[in-house]
């Protein structure tokens, strides 16, 4: 998946304008609207988590037609903090997780 993102100057704009592509090689429109409607669910909950006053796209490709819901919101939070739109609240808490997580993990494997 890709995320392309521009800053917008308009002023009176909402927070963040999104848009969607997938393109007629991932399969037919049955296929296309589906991974669609996943992208936009996936993104859904981000959106207060994103910068204030960008237009974003995010491409879809061949791997997300059959990848899990949660490996989709996964990727696209990655793709926002290495395109560094996310709010700096969110990237702490974020860091805070993954500190817990790799904690439990090693936990575990003790």
């Amino acid at each position: 998946m890709l995320v392309y993102a521009k800053a917008g100057v308009k002023p009176n704009q909402p927070p963040v304008h999104v848009g969607f592509s997938v393109s007629k090689k991932l399969g037919n429109s049955v296929v296309r609207n589906r991974v669609k409607r996943r992208l936009r669910e996936s993104f859904g909950p981000m959106i207060p988590r994103v910068k204030d006053g960008y237009n974003l796209i995010f491409i879809a490709r061949e791997p997300v037609v059959d990848e899990e819901f949660t490996a989709i919101q996964s990727v696209m939070r990655s793709l926002l903090r290495r395109a560094n739109l996310l709010k700096a609240e969110d990237r702490r808490q974020q860091k805070d997780q993954n500190a817990t997580r790799e904690a439990v993990e090693a936990a575990q494997r003790q």
